[in-house]
């Protein structure tokens, strides 16, 4: 009983987070942009991996996956 209620504790969890990012869409702030133009020059030349000195790469690439299955305008894929 008690892991049915957490598994739906989650659930619930989910669908509410998904209901808030939808409800209250917010624009890019601070290193958004730079992140989402890294990960924009990953897909747009795989051959070559795109980064700065003071930025990771792990992110970026993560957004570019994202970015290659869902579409570099769909922002809820990746909020």
């Amino acid at each position: 009983m008690k892991r049915l209620i957490v598994i739906l504790l989650i659930a619930l969890g989910f669908v509410f987070r998904i209901w808030i990012v939808g409800a209250f869409p917010q624009p890019f702030i601070f290193d958004q942009w730079e992140y989402h133009a890294t990960a924009a020059n990953i897909l747009s030349s795989p051959n070559h991996l795109y980064t700065s000195s003071y930025r990771m790469p792990g992110y970026p690439l993560i957004l570019a996956l994202v970015y290659s299955i869902f579409g570099m305008e769909n922002t809820m894929a990746w909020i």
